[in-house]
């Protein structure tokens, strides 16, 4: 009895060694896959793009500028401005609600008591002001990007900031439109362009996500100004090229080179032991056994989700170098891993791409209708009737029949009541007669994207009053400074 209970003990401990074998080995053989599939990533992504690393992209974009003409620098300063700043001004919260009732309605002017809360909140804007008139003679912009061993929380205490100079830059040109300064709201438009473009190839998509939502304020800024007068023919001509370069910048593929090297440079240290992989998936510090056993079985597939991380960087970049309209069935046709432990990082992190992707296509097509029917605007001031095709524009005013980005068709066309339409289908190919989407979630179903003009006697319609139920919700009446 003891000899077979002794055999069965020796057999126990000689399975559970041979288990744990087995579970080394089939661990160190997926390692060493995983291994070989990214130095094979390494190889192809340096053999496309040899500076491909974050340490080459940050000196390829390096710049020496003097601090008070760094646009990027100067709009970092804002955050402390703002932050000085009166709590009861409580500045864009209130600019934003007297600029509500006119965003949908470019043709309607604002209300006297509106543009008067608008002024008086920008007059006591103190120190904001200083900064915004430096953003007027600043020409360029570069601001350090320090990469942390996890990446992700890499420092980016300006890019948010941009979004209040493209605020201010927004406000301004609204209230010159309701003064009737039309050539003023232009030279302030084209300022806010200017910031915008000074954005460049941030390496990150978030840093691109800002730059559009710079671009797309301006659009609405350059939509109210022709939907309230006509401007000089000279600030138009140059706004119609500043909008069409800023269609043309490729803002995925700028982003997506910065992921990639971010991507990597952490995936490189959760390998090393840098970085906790567990601390990615909860803000806490501390962890626990349960945190340490994930990351015992987590720990093997570190290679080979780099691996297809970099390739999938690749291939967003090679689709980014195709005509735009067959980059959208090229980003669908790329297959996200399946949704299990065994991808756990690379489904985390490549998520957000496709949404980023869809934003650039739709950016593309409202700069670009924004750019034509600048041509258009001008071709009517010129002959005092709206084009009835694009090919009337050519070469005069445009140097060809313009594309749209989803379809590879020529842009839409459509002459209303009051006015005339340029639009593009967006993403689903479904012409929607020029019923633009305006606000809320961007969707194409049931819309298209695009630019609205106004004939001369439908601009600067009278303000709709507000109902007296509705003023109570407004802030108090001021007056001019």
């Amino acid at each position: 009895m003891k000899r077979w209970f002794k055999r069965f003990i020796i057999a126990g401990i000689v399975g559970f060694l041979l288990m744990i074998g087995i579970v080394v080995w089939i661990r160190s053989a997926r390692i060493s896959r995983g291994i070989e599939q990214l130095n094979a990533a390494i190889a192809e992504t340096e053999s496309v793009d040899p500076n491909w690393r974050w340490d080459d992209l940050e000196t390829s974009r390096r710049k020496v500028i003097p601090d008070d003409q760094n646009i990027a620098v100067i709009v970092f300063q804002f955050d402390a401005a703002e932050r000085s700043l009166p709590i009861e001004l409580a500045p864009f919260s209130t600019i934003e609600m007297a600029l509500e009732d006119v965003q949908d309605s470019p043709n309607v002017r604002m209300l006297d008591d509106d543009a008067n809360i608008v002024r008086h909140v920008w007059s006591n804007l103190g120190p904001m002001l200083a900064l915004f008139e430096q953003l007027k003679v600043a020409k360029e912009g570069y601001f350090p990007l320090i990469i942390q061993p996890d990446w992700v929380s890499t420092p980016l205490p300006h890019t948010q900031r941009y979004r209040t100079a493209f605020a201010m830059c927004h406000v301004q040109s609204m209230l010159a439109i309701h003064d009737g300064k039309m050539q003023e709201a232009g030279e302030s438009i084209r300022m806010h362009l200017r910031l915008v473009a000074s954005m460049g190839d941030g390496p990150l998509l978030i840093g691109q996500l800002v730059r559009i939502s710079g671009g797309t304020l301006a659009r609405s800024s350059l939509e109210r100004a022709l939907g309230q007068g006509m401007m000089p023919e000279p600030i138009l001509a140059e706004l119609q090229t500043l909008f069409d370069a800023e269609s043309q910048f490729p803002f995925f593929a700028a982003g997506i080179r910065g992921e990639r090297a971010g991507w990597h440079h952490l995936m490189t240290n959760v390998q090393n032991g840098t970085v906790k992989p567990t601390l990615l998936f909860h803000s806490t510090g501390s962890r626990d056994f349960k945190d340490f056993l994930n990351e015992w079985r987590m720990m093997p597939y570190i290679p080979q989700n780099n691996a297809h991380m970099l390739r999938f960087c690749n291939r967003c970049i090679e689709i980014g170098k195709l005509p735009s309209w067959e980059q959208v069935d090229a980003m669908k046709a790329i297959e996200f891993p399946p949704s299990d432990r065994e991808w756990v990082f690379a489904g985390l992190l490549m998520r957000v791409t496709k949404p980023v992707h869809e934003t650039e296509m739709r950016q593309e097509a409202w700069l670009k209708c924004a750019s034509v029917a600048i041509a258009c605007e001008r071709f009517r001031m010129k002959h005092h009737r709206w084009p009835t095709a694009f090919g009337e524009l050519v070469p005069e005013f445009i140097e060809q029949v313009p594309l749209d980005p989803h379809t590879g068709k020529p842009l839409l066309l459509q002459q209303t009541d009051d006015g005339l339409v340029v639009y593009s289908t967006g993403t689903d190919r479904v012409d929607d007669h020029g019923r633009l989407w305006t606000s809320g979630l961007p969707t194409d179903e049931g819309f298209d994207f695009g630019f609205r003009l106004w004939n001369p006697d439908a601009r600067r319609l009278p303000a709709k009053e507000r109902e007296p139920e509705e003023l109570d919700v407004m802030p108090a009446e001021v007056g001019d400074p």
